[in-house]
């Protein structure tokens, strides 16, 4: 199955923290670029210590926000409607 790769912009607030827990549960998703501003270089399992034991997110180091976002593609995979559908099912 391919795996549709998602970057999180904000990943160490609270909602941030809450899209990581979808995206990771979601077999559809996997967790790509985690960025977070002040937070940028100190891993998850700092910044959210939920995390520190899941081995395969505790460790991932959170990167710098970038100011601006350019999405360059027309593909479907990046419309947020089909996004937001299909990690909404992540809780079912």
């Amino acid at each position: 199955m391919h795996m549709t790769k998602v970057a999180i912009v904000g990943a160490s607030g609270y909602a941030g923290a809450e899209l990581i827990r979808i995206i990771h549960a979601h077999p559809q998703f996997e967790l790509g670029v985690l960025a977070a501003g002040s937070n940028a270089g100190s891993t998850l399992a700092q910044v959210h210590p939920q995390f520190s034991s899941v081995p395969e997110l505790a460790g991932k180091v959170l990167s710098l926000s970038p100011k601006t976002i350019v999405i360059g593609t027309v593909d479907e995979t990046c419309s947020s409607k089909r996004f937001f559908n299909i990690a909404s099912q992540a809780g079912k």
